[in-house]
């Protein structure tokens, strides 16, 4: 009997990474049939998941599972004893945490304020005070509702992202994109009546009643947008309010922003609208007390920071602080009124970085006039760049 030349020939094992798996699939490395340009031509991604390119299932990932048990339509989940609670949304995760605050040093701050922050550093403790619940409102809205909080407290907003599966590193989450960003607060009850900082600048809107009912001072108060409906109350003191888009209150008298000690610096990304019998009140002084930049917001120094480009080279331009901050315009609808209890502060600005529309209805004392120049600022508490009606 004839034998194989193979026989008694061990059999050839498969090649194996030394990680485990298999090899790369040849999928990976091919091309589409479908020209560049074509996709480049259509750009959304219903177009790129038609065609699967790149993949949505790309090497050795496994069919996604349906119905995945940590994004439900609309969940919450609490951690560390109450002081974060996650929100499941429209595929969407936000963390709302306390932790410690300890506020920044204004510009000109005395050695003794930043021994006195340096101390509060060093003493407060890693867990802030105070808890966090969340509460689905309906019409796509969520309302927080704080706890035992103080002065030292912040209360912080942020989108978490999404982890990769085991098996899809390879794989293109074609839903990633469609994620929601920014979270709609209906509501936030500070129920101790102090906090020091309520933070989502690039995270959520405000569409409800924001309530501090204490006397002290919130250092930040941040939000994406603030929306028709918003309203913010306190009889304290707000030294910085940052808006990173624009303000929209049309939603009458009971949307407002409505503070009763100072407001010391007001910033807006875009515009700033009143209309419907809606209002913003300052008890006190708008920009009494210069703000340091907090987080990516700009501070009251942020002419000064721009004087080269301001000036159009003019070196000897002295911009002064600005008491508010405005990039867009600013429209005031009657009978929606701005109002300043005390004026603006001394050596400050209200700038507006387009135009004003609805001058008349404001009510601030102790206006010295309004420009319409960068470069001749002069006396003026109003900076216009656009035309003033």
């Amino acid at each position: 009997m004839s034998v194989k030349g193979t026989a008694g020939r061990r059999v050839q094992r498969a090649f194996q990474p030394a990680l485990g798996g298999g090899l790369e699939s040849r999928l990976l490395l091919s091309h589409s049939h479908i020209p560049g340009s074509v996709y480049l031509a259509n750009p959304s991604l219903q177009f790129a998941y038609i065609n699967n390119n790149p993949p949505r299932e790309a090497g050795q990932a496994p069919p996604y599972p349906k119905g995945h048990p940590l994004a439900p339509h609309a969940a919450t989940r609490t951690y560390m004893n109450g002081q974060k609670v996650r929100i499941y949304w429209n595929g969407g995760v936000w963390d709302v945490t306390l932790s410690p605050y300890v506020p920044a040093i204004s510009p000109g701050g005395t050695a003794s304020q930043a021994a006195s922050t340096s101390a509060q550093a060093s003493t407060t403790h890693v867990q802030a005070p105070g808890t966090v619940r969340a509460y689905y409102l309906g019409n796509n809205q969520w309302g927080i509702i704080v706890n035992g909080t103080t002065e030292l407290s912040d209360l912080t907003i942020n989108l978490v992202g999404f982890p990769t599966r085991v098996g899809y590193n390879q794989s293109f989450a074609y839903a990633y994109a469609a994620r929601p960003r920014i979270l709609n607060i209906g509501a936030i009850d500070v129920v101790s009546g102090h906090i020091g900082a309520i933070e989502g600048f690039h995270t959520a809107d405000l569409s409800g009643p924001l309530t501090i009912n204490g006397t002290g001072t919130t250092d930040r108060i941040a939000f994406d947008s603030i929306l028709p409906g918003a309203s913010i109350f306190t009889p304290g003191t707000i030294n910085t309010l940052d808006v990173y888009n624009g303000i929209n209150l049309n939603g009458g008298s009971s949307s407002n922003i409505n503070i009763g000690g100072n407001l010391n610096l007001l910033n807006v990304g875009q515009n700033l609208d009143l209309s419907g019998g809606s209002f913003i009140h300052v008890g006190e002084t708008l920009g009494l007390l210069p703000q340091s930049p907090k987080g990516t917001g700009t501070g009251s120094n942020v002419l000064t920071l721009n004087q080269s480009l301001l000036s159009g080279g003019l070196a000897s331009t002295a911009f002064p602080n600005v008491a508010a901050y405005i990039q867009g315009s600013m429209t005031v609808v009657a009978p929606s009124t701005f109002t300043i209890g005390n004026g603006i502060g001394p050596n400050t600005v209200l700038f507006i970085g387009g135009d004003l529309t609805g001058a008349a209805n404001f009510g601030i004392p102790n206006v010295t006039g309004v420009s319409k120049s960068y470069t001749q600022l002069g006396g003026a508490n109003i900076v216009v760049v656009g035309t003033t009606s």
